[in-house]
Order: C-alpha cells, then structure tokens, then sequence
C-alpha cells in the first residue's frame, strides 16, 4: 500500500540548513552530497520538507539562519538532530551591535573599537580618529557603512566603530575549535595588492587568497587562537572570523612582514566559499564531526517529545 503525498519525505541523515539561496550553502551541499534547505520556502512546500532514516539524531548545518528549523519539530520526526550552529548564536554574529557586545564579555579578545554613543564617536574625531557609522546592524559587504571625518559627516547610527587604518585583511575560518583555513584578501589578478580603502568586498574587487601570505609563523598562532576564542565564546561551533591588521613595511614589500597590531571587526556564519580550498576545508570538517558526533565540543539537539 502506497502512503499518502503528505507523508512522502525525501530522507537523508546530513542537511545543510541555510538563509536565503546561499551561494555557500549550495556549493558545499554540492561537494558534500547532502541536501540543501532554505529557511524561507513559502507554506506550499511543507510535504517536500526532509525526513530522516536510519539516523536518530541526524546532523543540521546551519549554513547563517536566525530562523530555528522548525520543520524539526514535525510529530512524525521523534528525532534528536544535532543543531551545528544554533540559531540564536547566528543572530548575535550577524547583528553587529549584538556580536560586539557579546564579544566584549569574551577576555583577551582584540576587538575593534566600537560604541552605540554618537558623542563618543564626535569625541574620537575631535582627537582625529575618524568614526565608521554602521546604519543597517545586519548588512553584508560593506552595506551601510558611511566614514565620518569630521563632525558633520557623522552619520546618524545605532552603531559606531573607530576607524582602523589596517594594510591587511585576513579570514579566518575555524570549525570545532581549529583553525581549517586562512585566507588573505587582495585585489584581483595580483598576488601581493594592499591599500587602505575602506570597504575591500568581492564588488569592489577583493577576493580571499591563500598564496603568498603575509603572514608570520606566529602571527598565525596569535591570530588563530583569538579567532577559536572568539568563536566558542559565542556559542558557535563554527564561523569565518574578519581581521584587520597592521603590519610594519612599504605595502608594496613582498612577502612576510611584522606585526604591528590586528583586531577583530566580526565573525560570519554563512560565509560564501569563494574557492575550492575553502569548500574541502569545510566539507572534510563537517565529515570528521558527522562520522563521529561525539567529537563535536558543543552543540544544540533539538528533541520532539
């Protein structure tokens, strides 16, 4: 006897559970062979939502959703899914007034300078630092930024960071409490480009790197375990932390530099996996953590009673 439409599922035991039609979330799906779920579908896809076989306790990879899987809690599941980023920890990374709040508790974390007191920000301009003016708490690419040198070019704003007159900028993607990989941003075409500007985004240019770093061996470790740090303190089990860094020399010197100082301006939790090193680093991540769950340092189950 064949069951009913509304009772078809398609099955699968690894679902990369993603906001919007993320570009990462597709391509990582795709290299890991798992079905990929967006967390906006309209009402009418209810019946084609995933079920799970075999697996008591399937593995969800929220891929940057603040909107907690609710088909999880269909009464036809009576599962325990494994939760790999929960959705109120992707909130906090996401809204940038929130992530620099929680990473303020954290100790011994190198964070930009930030403040929700427009006199604070004027106060850092009259001592000639210029302020950035964050207008939309959840936008991506630079999206509502705005410099502010002088006092009235201050921008109205529920969040302000001092400007941080970095010559780099790297990424570093932790999962599980390790570094899986590092990335430089530079210019297009060109293996060693470094300026100042102030948004470095894939519109303007700016791609994420991994040769000929200008990186020290202890600058990686420095830098890895502030971004571990960072991640765990948020309750996350993995994201793609943004540094800024100073370091000493022309910009136009090729090769390992010093460092001079670096911090930290925010973590991403749907990064876009802009080339295949990124992706294999996540995927062999996600795969040594779905062979043997126990390995997972924390995570959120989700269980239906």
């Amino acid at each position: 006897m064949k069951r009913p439409k509304e009772d078809r599922f398609t099955w699968y035991d690894l679902i990369i559970y993603a906001a919007r039609n993320s570009i990462g979330a597709r391509r990582l799906a795709t290299a890991l062979g798992s079905r990929r779920w967006r967390d906006d579908l309209p009402e009418r896809y209810t019946r084609r939502r995933p079920y799970f076989r075999g697996n008591s306790s399937p593995m969800v990879i929220n891929w940057g959703s603040t909107v907690h899987p609710g088909w999880l809690e269909d009464p036809r599941f009576r599962l325990s899914p494994i939760i790999v980023n929960p959705a109120n920890a992707v909130h906090a990374a996401i809204d940038k007034r929130e992530f620099f709040q929680s990473v303020s508790r954290l100790n011994g974390i190198p964070l930009l300078k930030w403040t929700t007191d427009r006199a604070k920000a004027l106060e850092w301009i009259g001592k000639g630092k210029a302020a950035i003016a964050r207008t939309k708490l959840t936008g991506s690419s630079g999206e509502g930024i705005v410099l502010g040198d002088t006092p009235e070019r201050l921008a109205e704003a529920p969040l302000y960071t001092r400007y941080y007159p970095k010559t780099h900028e790297f990424r570093v993607h932790v999962f599980n409490g390790k570094v899986i990989d590092l990335t430089q941003k530079k210019l297009k075409g060109e293996t060693n480009a470094s300026d100042i500007r102030l948004i470095r985004s894939h519109d303007n240019g700016w791609i994420h790197a991994h040769g000929d770093l200008s990186l020290s061996t202890e600058f990686r470790e420095t830098l890895g375990a502030s971004c571990v740090h960072l991640v765990q303190g948020m309750g996350l089990i993995f994201g793609a932390v943004d540094v800024m860094a100073i370091l000493e020399g022309d910009n136009q010197t090729a090769g390992t530099r010093p460092l001079k100082s670096f911090v930290i301006c925010e973590v991403n939790t749907g990064p876009g996996l802009e080339n295949t090193i990124t992706i294999e680093a996540y995927k062999n991540a996600i795969l040594e953590v779905k062979n043997n769950p126990k390995l997972l340092l924390g995570s959120e189950k989700a269980a239906n009673d």
